[in-house]
């Protein structure tokens, strides 16, 4: 991430040649097969499968086999992380990288045995006496799960991380950051099980909140609401069909009010004017939830589409998913870490 300095590596990585990175949520298995070349990164193709379903109880994790357009030697994978914690650490001082930081950090989050924790600095231009982190503990059960289904074979995974936080990192690399070198801006990810806001200042990462709550939480509510199952429900959303406002605002409302907060808390904090939010994820195409978000920040929102600024290989983008690019947002940006850090 720009604003973000990675954790220095024990060893550098060799450089590969190109990746498979693999979203799997309850919406579907998103898919981005990226490369870096001499001309740099490009997307070779994105695409969607069904995605597999979780394992019973007591059962072992099924290895999941892509088809044969899909297989190369390396995934990046992505998880949900409903469970997961994220948290913007501010620590008194400076901190350089030390046993002792990677300590600090777990107790400052609160997080016991059986998570993985992980973090990067976040170079602020107006911060000089603290230090600030993007933080994030998953559920080393949740972890272990995504690495058995790749267990053998090809592809092999080369990494692991929070949906979320793939989004953010290619809303970082690729967003339009540029385009407001000084004024604050905010980032929504919203999938189907969990909401990512984050806000900007001048470029540099502020804030940043996870919240349990996503489009399977209105597609639910409609269910219940209108008596249908949930494919039926799932439509409602996506289609516009029906006028939804009212679901929307009854499970969104909290999140809503959370918003507000935090506009207000970050353009007193850094003495700075909200210009535009924009938004990515499944729940980012339906129109009820940005009119919500454009009502209570005050601001401009847009759909952000990931793909707009990266170079696109002839036929990457297959007809039936135009236009439902900000869903692969966190695929985007989990195929981009990989060479970020090679």
């Amino acid at each position: 991430m720009p604003a973000a300095e990675k954790k220095e590596a024990k060893s550098k990585r060799k450089q590969l040649p190109e990746v498979v990175a693999l979203d799997m949520a309850g919406s579907g298995l998103k898919m981005v097969h990226a490369r870096y070349g001499k001309d740099g990164f490009s997307v070779m193709k994105i695409g969607e499968l069904s995605a597999p379903p979780p394992p019973a109880e007591g059962e072992e994790v099924a290895r999941l086999i892509l088809p044969k357009e899909w297989t190369t030697y390396y995934a990046a994978l992505l998880t949900t992380g409903s469970d997961a914690v994220i948290r913007y650490v501010t620590l008194p001082g400076h901190h350089p990288e030390t046993d002792n930081l990677a300590a600090q950090v777990r107790e400052h989050m609160g997080i016991e045995d059986g998570y993985r924790v992980g973090y990067v600095h976040i170079k602020h231009p107006n911060v000089k006496t603290e230090t600030r982190l993007l933080a994030a503990a998953l559920k080393e059960e949740e972890a272990q799960q995504m690495m058995d289904r790749f267990a053998s074979g090809q592809p092999a995974p080369c990494s692991l991380e929070i949906s979320s936080l793939a989004a953010l990192n290619a809303f970082s690399e690729f967003g339009p950051l540029k385009n407001h070198p000084d004024d604050a801006v905010g980032f929504i990810d919203a999938g189907a099980q969990t909401t990512l806001m984050a806000f900007f200042n001048r470029g540099a990462l502020s804030i940043v909140r996870k919240f349990n709550m996503g489009g399977d939480y209105l597609v639910e509510h409609i269910q219940k609401e209108m008596g249908v199952d949930s494919e039926v429900a799932r439509n409602i959303v996506c289609d516009g069909s029906f006028d939804i406002s009212r679901s929307v605002s009854a499970v969104l409302g909290p999140f809503l009010r959370q918003l507000s907060i935090s506009k207000d808390f970050i353009e007193r904090r850094e003495n700075c004017q909200l210009a535009a939010i924009y938004l990515s994820g499944g729940m980012s195409l339906c129109g009820d939830w940005s009119r919500d978000i454009a009502q209570a920040a005050g601001v401009t929102v847009q759909l952000w589409n990931p793909l707009e600024d990266v170079t696109l290989e002839e036929g990457a983008v297959p007809e039936e998913l135009v236009g439902q690019e900000p869903r692969f947002a966190a695929a985007l940006g989990a195929a981009w870490g990989v060479f970020q850090q090679s």
